[in-house]
């Protein structure tokens, strides 16, 4: 976990005013006409309603960063892969999808580590986390069926994401305390 969060955290100290041509992160897409009820799109997507997207300092994003997009060699990050998603916007949007992409493969205890590591690297504060983990969440909705997995794994990371939404959700009540660590 360390090694990955160390990358995030070196990209995200990059000077986003030198990568002009990257464009702001996108908003969330449109609601599609039938929501995907399995993976609760239609609670994430009311609860984004009610959340503004945290202010923020925009830094370079990777847009994708999970660890089927990094490349290792003798226990170190070698490469990073997989940048068509790159753009300029709130750190806390790679933490939130690389935290749901751990948690689908190496669990809760690896998702933890990942974002102590993350904060502990860079001193980032997680009031806005939890819309970050709602925006995670909503990737794989309408389309997790649709990427060939096994189907133990696919079950595993059905019940997984509900998990996170579940905790997400949670965390964006009406009422968050600041400074709450939604770890």
């Amino acid at each position: 976990m360390r090694g990955l969060a160390a990358f995030l955290a070196g990209l995200h100290r990059l000077p986003a005013t030198e990568f002009a041509f990257l464009s702001p992160l996108a908003p969330v897409g449109p609601r599609p006409s039938r929501p995907d009820t399995a993976l609760s799109e239609g609670r994430i997507r009311r609860a984004l309603d009610g959340l503004s997207a945290p202010p923020c300092t925009p830094v370079v994003l990777h847009g994708d960063f999970w660890p089927g997009n990094v490349l290792w060699q003798g226990g170190q990050v070698s490469a990073v892969i997989d940048w068509e998603d790159a753009a300029v916007g709130d750190a806390l949007s790679d933490v939130g999808n690389a935290r749901l992409e751990l948690l689908f493969f190496l669990g809760r205890r690896a998702i933890n580590a990942f974002t102590r590591e993350y904060v502990a690297l860079t001193g980032a504060t997680l009031t806005g986390l939890p819309y970050w983990d709602l925006r995670a969440a909503l990737r794989p909705c309408g389309r997790l069926g649709e990427w060939g997995l096994d189907a133990d794994l696919e079950a595993q990371m059905r019940r997984r994401h509900a998990g996170f939404v579940e905790r997400a959700l949670a965390s964006a009540g009406d009422d968050p305390t600041p400074g709450t660590n939604p770890v």
